[in-house]
């Protein structure tokens, strides 16, 4: 992941600017805290709950796990009256002090646990840690300001002076202070750009640069964040980082005159037993117990360390100290490596097991399938000989469209399909529960395109295989390798689920995609890719809600100029973000037909109905022999074809 959520962006409709003065960071969610709520989502049958802790400084991995803990413990302990008067202790206000502290974006949220979307989800001002709030600027005396603290902050903790969520002036503090105390401070000019005292454009135009403060640039009433409290990080890295944790061994070592040196050491149920040349009896000092144990105690830096260790010797022997450092150091290799075989899965070829009804999908010649967005696409694509299948999409088009579409597509002689929604919350499944139940009733439906397994378990249920539908898994039900794809030919075998084809992972790259063979899969060689589906409607968190309006079309420009469409999903309520350059294989037809795809599918999405002709006109010329000139897209991207994954 390359953190596109955490860069800024400008978001236009038309030549319509919508996002706001700093209101920058649009897809820069806050990060998830939901120790509130542990014990509904307890109670709701979680039993794991992961941390997520990638890119992040390791004592926030120690913080956050030390906090969940003693929570879940809580709970599961003293039950939830006990946990309501922790939550409104001073005891629990601290330890979320100390969460905010160690990482947070404007503050947390709880996801999507009680919240469907909004501007307080996000956060929009800045992506990076945005601190702590101690205290305000009660007073200025030339450079030497006066601080209210409201908060303790130690000795070389880093505040920062800043107003309305701008970047602002940073120092580091001398002293500790305890929260009601006045804090004074010096502060210095420091220019970082040209244009002092002026707040960066946007990054990439011609005057940006840093925010430059001053004494006179700060105010009265401006706030104090703690943007490093330097002695928790500290405590958390004295606690949990620099004390490595070390299991408890059992050992057992035998010393017997004219025997070979035995030493066996047992951790849970692994025991191994390594073996030394013959001991020898004692020519001066025989060895004692002690002397046998010392060495065999220094296990040092490996993950390990004696409980219990027990030593049977015989009378006057001698047993060098090198053979004891030798002894220990293969036994605990050894153990090792027999603790990581333990947890190593073996994996068989199971490939065989996939019906044949998936790995020869292509009984007939291989056709196009092409899915829609408007009436004007779909006008088009019926149109075209080669197209054998349509993939109309469920939220772009009215359950009355759906069923013209139907007919339509039957009297021309093409599968229709309905791709189904990106996202499928429980609104939306209900709503689909409803519509589904008589649409898998017509017989010029032929199945569904599949994009998440909410949607496969609702099929199930409502028995879409005993109405002869047909189903596709889209590339978000990964088939990512053979065994992704043996997962769901199991599923389909024990559920009667109906897949016939799955679709060709956009990630993998053209000799990914051989090793995997895809002979069971469509392969997209147009379309604009979706680069991210998000709840978080872009309306929504900067103009407003829109959805009077089906299908608002916007423009997200990134700091480097480059443009991402993006399409709002008002049905479903989630918009999707794509490419700004469709994705076209049309240069590389030898390669595709080596890899045997069961169809070519292109996407179209805000394509007219003159530029879906003149598409498709040119893969029906390319791949199915077509004698006319073949006129490749000006600007597009041949994806992960021939880079895969970076």
């Amino acid at each position: 992941c390359a953190q596109p959520c955490r860069m800024p962006y400008r978001f236009y409709a038309g030549d319509r600017k919508l996002s706001r003065g700093q209101e920058k960071y649009l897809l820069s969610p806050k990060d998830i805290n939901t120790v509130e709520i542990l014990p509904q989502l307890i109670d709701a049958g979680i039993n794991s709950f992961k941390i997520e802790g990638r890119m992040k400084r390791p004592e926030y991995a120690a913080a956050v796990t030390m906090m969940y803990r003693k929570y879940v413990d809580l709970y599961l302990e003293k039950g939830q009256e006990a946990y309501d008067k922790q939550l409104r202790s001073d005891e629990y206000r601290k330890d979320m002090l100390l969460l905010q502290d160690v990482y947070n974006r404007g503050g947390f949220s709880e996801g999507y646990s009680r919240t469907y979307n909004g501007k307080s989800m996000m956060s929009l001002y800045r992506p990076n840690h945005s601190g702590v709030y101690v205290g305000k600027v009660t007073s200025i005396k030339g450079n030497k300001l006066f601080i209210a603290l409201e908060e303790d902050v130690n000795a070389q903790d880093i505040l920062e002076i800043r107003h309305q969520e701008e970047e602002g002036y940073e120092f580091t503090v001398k002293d500790d202070h305890r929260a009601g105390e006045s804090l004074t401070t010096n502060v210095g000019i420091r220019l970082d750009s040209k244009e002092h005292g002026k707040r960066d454009r946007y990054p990439g135009d011609s005057a940006a640069g840093k925010l430059t403060k001053s004494a006179s640039s700060i105010k009265v009433g401006h706030e104090v964040y703690r943007t490093k409290n330097n002695q928790l990080l500290e405590q958390l890295a004295a606690k949990y980082l620099q004390k490595d944790k070390q299991e408890p061994l059992q050992g057992h070592l035998v010393a017997k005159c004219g025997e070979a040196l035995s030493f066996t050491i047992t951790w849970k149920e692994h025991s191994v037993t390594v073996l030394k040349d013959l001991v020898q009896e004692a020519q001066k000092q025989p060895m004692t117990q002690e002397k046998l144990a010392a060495p065999l105690e220094k296990t040092g830096d490996t993950l390990f360390y004696f409980d219990r260790l027990r030593i049977e010797m015989g009378e006057n022997i001698f047993v060098p100290v090198a053979w004891l450092n030798e002894i220990r150091r293969e036994a605990i290799v050894q153990l090792q490596d027999l603790i990581a075989e333990s947890y190593r899965r073996v994996l068989s070829d199971r490939s065989k097991d996939i019906p044949a009804a998936l790995k020869e999908a292509r009984a007939t010649s291989r056709g196009m399938s092409v899915s829609v967005q408007t009436q004007e696409q779909f006008k088009e694509a019926i149109a075209f000989s080669q197209v054998t299948s349509i993939y109309a999409d469920y939220d772009s088009f009215l359950l009355s469209d759906i069923t013209g579409i139907a007919a339509e597509s039957a009297a021309a002689g093409k599968e229709l399909y309905l791709s189904l929604p990106h996202i499928c919350r429980l609104d939306i499944y209900e709503r689909l529960k409803k519509e589904l139940s008589e649409i898998i009733k017509r017989k010029d439906i032929h199945g569904f395109l599949v994009k998440n397994l909410e949607e496969l378990a609702l099929l199930h249920s409502l028995q879409s295989y005993e109405h002869g539908k047909k189903l596709i898994l889209n590339y978000n039900l990964y088939t990512y390798n053979k065994e992704a794809k043996c997962f769901f030919a199991e599923l389909d075998r024990h559920k009667k689920l109906g897949i016939i084809r799955f679709t060709a992972p956009v990630e993998l790259n053209s000799q990914e995609l051989d090793t995997l063979g895809i002979e069971d899969s469509d392969l997209i060689v147009y379309g604009y890719q979706a680069v991210m589906v998000s709840a978080q409607c872009l309306y929504k968190s900067t103009e407003g809600c829109k959805k009077c309006i089906q299908g608002n079309q916007g423009t997200l420009v990134d700091r480097m100029g480059k443009s991402f469409y993006v399409r709002t999903y008002c049905k479903g309520c989630y918009n999707i973000l794509y490419n700004g350059q469709p994705l076209s294989l049309l240069k590389y037809k030898e390669e595709i037909e080596r890899l045997n795809p069961a169809a070519l599918r292109l996407d179209f999405t805000r394509e007219s109905r003159g530029e879906v002709k003149s598409i498709l006109s040119a893969f029906q010329a390319a791949f199915y022999g077509q004698k006319q000139k073949v006129a490749e897209p000006v600007d597009y991207t041949t994806g992960h074809f021939k880079r895969g994954i970076e």
